[in-house]
């Protein structure tokens, strides 16, 4: 998991690391190589997040990941998640807000 957060290199071998945990069976793995990869600007994990963010079960990681991207598409999907309450709902809810802001913004939050 430190691999895509606390590991600052950016190079194909960290990249390809980060896409093989993608899919992985524990969601706290899969969650951190999607955020690992959006700091490195992977530019096929913005297909990924919108895919993730208008799924059924939205995790932390998925908001705080499109925050990190700060792309505009994602508000509308934001934003419906925060009219469904679920930063209520979420221990980490206070990243929806943030995601938010930077989508709008186009300005990445550095959580």
């Amino acid at each position: 998991m430190g691999l895509g957060s606390l590991l600052e290199v950016n190079s194909e071998e960290v990249r390809s690391a980060l896409n093989q945990r993608l899919d992985d069976p524990e969601g706290d793995a899969a969650g951190e190589a999607l955020v690992g990869l959006a700091r490195r600007r992977d530019p096929e994990i913005v297909a990924r997040v919108r895919a993730l963010l208008n799924g059924d079960h939205v995790g932390n990681l998925t908001v705080e990941a499109a925050g990190v991207l700060a792309d505009r598409t994602f508000v509308p999907s934001l934003e419906r998640l925060k009219l469904a309450g679920w930063a209520e709902g979420d221990p980490r809810g206070r990243l929806l807000d943030k995601a938010l802001t930077a989508c709008r913004d186009g300005t990445p939050i550095n959580e």
